[in-house]
């Protein structure tokens, strides 16, 4: 079930990133880039100093076989383009459907920052540094020998499948007046518990809110500080909403599969080595979201300063 939290929670937080982004365009252009593109207060929650592990060649082996054997460069490949198309589309209709040329210059360079700040490959490689620094053998072969049975194969191609927006609203939309069996949301919510995917989703949500709010040149410090203590007073209705969202997203990624393969499927993802290889991975993504939000927040200071969209030509 590990799959699964790969591209979906990793998805799930990448789009509702863009909507903490809106705060960024509430004023015009010249007036949002104000900031001079230094680092703001506490840009880099998730580019930490860490000591260096070696990286011993049959571990690393190990680790991307297993990080192969999960689908993760095919998922994070997936994440990267859906967030940068979900924010360039995002950001166009905020536009209009006729910005003028120094907008939709100003939103093309921001939607290649966007896919600069996620590249599949730096989720990848600290996908490789947290499993190198906690490294397990035993644990990595156990989780290894659970990814590759048939069931979670067969879980992990599901997974793998491009999702499609507006089908999914419209089966949203079915949702409302033909919602889920009980037994059935219950399968899917101890999915999400087992793999950690509602509370990666909220922390990023959170931590984007706080980039957000030291970036935008119209709040002082102390209006700063103010606004990121009332965002994390809100964090249980932020985790409420994102399993909201999750419950939506794994209802449709699923609906296909039995319900038999998704009690299995959830035991799987409960059993002790794979809960422990889903907890380094939400690790690893929730840093990684963290420090590609602090680059992206500081590449659009300077695209949204005046002169911005010429001068990053």
């Amino acid at each position: 079930m590990q799959n699964h939290r790969l591209k979906r929670a990793a998805l799930l937080s990448g789009l509702s990133l863009l909507s903490a982004l809106s705060l960024l365009f509430i004023a015009p252009a010249d007036a949002a880039g104000a900031g001079n593109g230094a680092a703001a207060p506490g840009a880099s929650p998730g580019g930490e100093a860490r000591t260096a592990v070696p990286r011993d060649p049959a571990r690393q082996a190990l680790i991307k076989r297993v990080l192969t054997a999960a689908g993760l460069p095919e998922q994070m490949q997936e994440m990267q383009r859906s967030v940068q198309e979900g924010f360039v589309a995002s950001l166009g209709r905020r536009l209009g459907g006729t910005p003028t040329p120094e907008a939709r210059a100003r939103l093309e360079k921001m939607g290649a920052a966007v896919g600069t700040a996620f590249r599949a490959e730096d989720f990848v490689e600290r996908a490789v540094t947290v499993l190198h620094e906690d490294y397990s053998e035993a644990r990595l072969r156990a989780a290894l020998a659970a990814l590759e049975t048939p069931l979670i194969k067969r879980m992990t191609e599901v997974e793998k499948q491009h999702t499609d927006t507006a089908a999914m609203m419209a089966f949203a939309g079915r949702l409302r007046t033909e919602p889920l069996p009980p037994a059935r949301a219950a399968l899917l919510a101890r999915i999400d518990e087992a793999s950690g995917a509602s509370e990666l989703n909220a922390r990023v949500v959170t931590n984007t809110g706080r980039l957000v709010i030291h970036a935008n040149p119209g709040i002082g410090a102390a209006q700063a500080e103010t606004a990121v203590a009332e965002l994390e007073a809100h964090h249980a209705d932020i985790l409420k909403r994102a399993r909201a969202q999750t419950a939506l997203q794994f209802a449709y990624t699923y609906r296909d599969v039995s319900d038999a393969d998704l009690a299995a499927y959830a035991s799987a993802g409960e059993a002790e080595n794979l809960r422990w290889f889903n907890q380094k991975l939400a690790l690893a993504l929730g840093r990684q979201f963290d420090a590609g939000t602090a680059k992206m927040v500081n590449a659009f200071r300077n695209i949204l300063r005046p002169g911005g969209a010429a001068a990053a030509s």
